[in-house]
């Protein structure tokens, strides 16, 4: 048995929650209509990343949550972040919502059960808006990659200066397919470095801020 639907929580905002048949051990079945919804009891926020807040870097995380039938959460898993490459926040958040306490979710005949539930969580530096990219570079197709007949992506991390120009000495590949090589590494970094970008922001004044950038790559078709 599965649903989706959105419900509004006391002080998480949106939550999706997903209701799937659970173990014995972990709960009985969803066994209909809701009687009580599950809501949140007590919860702290999560500890800003050092390395993020020195690089200026916000991010949203998704976070499913698996609530045993008395709301105290098991397991969790990242479900999305933006923007997608920021893994840096991911342990924080892990740690943070195994410490909320929720109230439990009852269905039908009063009985409580476990279910998965969904929530956003925002990490942002006050007053701070985050570079963003205006017009990625096209990127060259290597030769090698041509010869190999491969596909693929990469995502890298690059220091936009308060007027907008990317740094060549601050580009880092932070994501890549499990099965791709290195061979589109260079390639991209130099799309990047071409490409053009709006600086950060503090305030009113323009800042140093790193930004996040995929460069995707075809196969020429001619």
């Amino acid at each position: 048995m599965k649903c989706r639907f959105a419900r509004d929580l006391v002080m998480a905002g949106i939550l999706l929650v997903t209701c799937f048949g659970s173990s014995a051990a972990e709960g009985p079945e969803w066994d209909g209509p809701w009687i009580k919804e599950p809501y949140i009891v007590t919860r702290s926020e999560p500890e800003y990343p050092p390395l993020a807040k020195l690089a200026n870097i916000s991010v949203v995380v998704d976070v499913n949550i698996y609530l045993g039938a008395d709301g105290v959460p098991v397991k969790t898993e990242i479900l999305r972040r933006h923007p997608p490459m920021a893994y840096l926040f991911d342990d924080a958040v892990r740690r943070c919502v195994m410490g909320w306490r929720f109230s439990p979710a009852i269905g039908r005949g009063g009985t409580p059960f476990a279910l998965w539930i969904a929530i956003p969580i925002s990490l942002k530096i006050p007053d701070f808006t985050a570079p963003s990219c205006d017009s990625l570079a096209s990127a060259a197709y290597p030769t090698d990659a041509a010869e190999m007949g491969l596909e693929g992506w990469v995502g890298l991390m690059v220091l936009v200066d308060e007027l907008g120009h990317p740094s060549p000495d601050h580009i880092y590949v932070v994501d890549r397919p499990p099965h791709q090589s290195e061979v589109f590494d260079a390639s991209a970094r130099a799309a990047v470095l071409r490409s053009r970008f709006t600086p950060a922001r503090l305030g009113t004044a323009a800042v140093n801020g790193w930004c996040f950038a995929t460069v995707e790559f075809k196969i020429p078709t001619e």
